[in-house]
């Protein structure tokens, strides 16, 4: 087992919170549920730092969004720091998570959440710290960090990708900026340079690219996205964005945060948001881009909207996972192969607590005709 305190956020110094969460022994492929949780318990804690040779594999397009917004989890937190906390509920559920260099990795998180999405999870640890921070779900990835940021940081990406579509830009550069890559930096990094090293290689010459600044960040390991995604992510935690002058010109300059903020829904999303009919006040601008429903508006009534909406879809989505599937089982078999079972079909990772080991190791019989998972994993357990 790991203990958080051996695998600091810091490897020169980093202290651990009095409790926190360690892994706990595995059966071949899966983890189990403790005591009688009948939806996913996830009890985070922290994992080895990424390499090249075990980099993890992300849920990407529909499935990331369908994922992210999907009901029906229990999420428990036992005082563990907040950067593994979200380190590992994001690998474990294989939906990233890009966190701030603003935010306090090192605060302590200390709930218990039942039948949520894994967007309201991160909405209920984004308010439950001192310090004011928000999420908003972009292409491939959360963003958590600081209420302005979050709110513009899209703004952000798909300004840059319709100026890079629309403009004159040599072909070479548009083709940079739009070709998909992951990013990976498996020992703690300089964004500055890495940033840099991005140009470099894609032979991009930006006005500002010298006056980055310098700052160490954690390993990292972020799914593929447009180049131009991930530069305006990694510049967003210096308050900075990349942009495309009239002349076609890169340039990276302050994001202005006086202008108006907005925030374009996924496919998947924006058929959640019609169906949903939610109401978004008189500060809030709706308009249709395509198939996407767009939102504009000022930090505070945009994010509301945002977080409104993140809690209503989960209840439209809730069903998908667990409560709606009918099944029918008769065996008798370990009671922890009977559970894991029942995850790989509902394809669900789950967390055992190490006290209910020699349960788990149990030989009980199950006869049940069509009963949801829940009903069976409450005989099972």
């Amino acid at each position: 087992m790991i203990d958080v305190s051996q695998t600091p956020d810091n490897p020169a110094n980093q202290e651990s919170c009095n409790s926190c969460s360690k892994w706990a022994p595995r059966f071949p492929g899966v983890f189990f549920p403790a005591g009688c949780l009948l939806s996913l318990l996830v009890t985070w804690c922290i994992c080895c730092k990424p390499t090249e040779a075990d980099a993890q594999t992300w849920r990407t397009g529909d499935q990331f969004q369908i994922a992210a917004g999907r009901g029906g989890l229990s999420l428990g937190w036992n005082n563990a720091p907040l950067g593994s906390e979200l380190h590992v509920a994001s690998e474990t559920l294989k939906l990233a998570v890009f966190l701030d260099r603003r935010i306090d990795k090192s605060r302590c998180v200390a709930l218990q959440l039942d039948n949520i999405s894994f967007e309201q999870g991160l909405w209920q640890i984004a308010e439950s710290g001192p310090e004011p921070t928000a999420v908003v779900r972009l292409q491939n990835i959360f963003y958590f960090g600081p209420p302005a940021a979050a709110a513009h940081l899209q703004n952000s990406v798909t300004e840059l990708e319709t100026l890079v579509r629309s403009s004159k830009l040599p072909p070479a550069v548009r083709r940079a900026l739009e070709k998909e890559v992951a990013f990976r930096k498996s020992d703690p990094f300089e964004p500055g340079l890495a940033i840099q090293e991005l140009l470099s290689r894609n032979r991009l010459k930006v006005d500002g690219a010298d006056d980055l600044p310098h700052d160490y960040w954690r390993p990292v390991d972020l799914p593929e996205m447009s180049q131009a995604q991930l530069l305006n992510l990694l510049l967003c935690g210096f308050g900075l964005e990349l942009t495309v002058s009239g002349e076609g010109r890169l340039a990276i300059e302050p994001v202005d945060l006086q202008q108006l903020a907005s925030y374009r829904f996924s496919d998947v999303q924006s058929r959640e948001f019609d169906s949903a009919k939610l109401e978004t006040g008189p500060d809030i601008e709706v308009r249709k881009a395509g198939n996407q429903t767009e939102l504009r508006g000022q930090t505070k009534p945009l994010l509301d909207t945002i977080r409104e909406f993140a809690f209503l879809s989960a209840e439209e989505t809730e069903k998908r996972p667990t409560g709606k599937s009918v099944l029918s089982i008769h065996t008798t078999a370990r009671r922890g192969d009977i559970v894991a079972t029942i995850a790989a079909h509902l394809k669900l990772p789950v967390l055992a607590d190490p006290d209910c080991q020699q349960a788990l190791q149990e030989i009980v019989e199950i006869q049940i005709d069509r009963a949801t998972p829940d009903e069976i994993l409450e005989q099972a357990l």
